[in-house]
């Protein structure tokens, strides 16, 4: 799952634009990370995909 401010507007304080979260749910756990990115909305929006699908692929490997 995926969420987040990718701008350039809908920011505020605690939550600038660049901010996502990414979260990954299995039955050993559920997990999120953090992103804070610094491009425009597009290059945030992939940015955030690319970031969620590679944390996807280590963590399938990981489990062989």
């Amino acid at each position: 799952s995926d969420t987040g401010i990718a701008g350039p507007g809908g920011a505020t304080d605690k939550k600038p634009v660049g901010l996502f979260y990414i979260g990954l749910s299995h039955k050993d756990g559920t997990f999120n990370r953090r992103l804070n990115l610094n491009g425009d909305r597009e290059q945030n929006r992939r940015a955030a995909a690319e970031a969620a699908l590679l944390w996807l692929k280590e963590y399938l490997l990981e489990l062989g």
